[in-house]
């Protein structure tokens, strides 16, 4: 997703739900000079792609880990949302 909004070099950008390798490409597009903020839900996933991150010597990542909540209404169903 990150590739289709094509962020130049100094840019910021922002990958929620990140995973492992997702952080490696963005802060690739953004470098040199930009900001990444990575995102996900798994603390071990957020450790994972920060070392991948130091491996590859990719600067001026903003490792996080989210905590938040989706509520879905008493009698209401999720349901996935396909795109076309």
């Amino acid at each position: 997703m990150l590739e289709r909004l094509a962020p130049a070099p100094g840019d910021t950008a922002l990958e929620l739900v990140a995973g492992r390798h997702r952080p490696l490409r963005g802060a690739a597009l953004v470098a040199p000079g930009g900001r990444m903020i990575v995102n996900d839900f798994s603390e071990a996933l957020v450790d994972t792609a920060e070392r991948r991150a130091a491996e590859f010597g990719l600067g001026d990542l903003d490792f996080r880990i989210l905590d938040g909540e989706i509520s879905i209404p008493p009698g209401q169903r999720s349901r996935p949302v396909r795109s076309s």
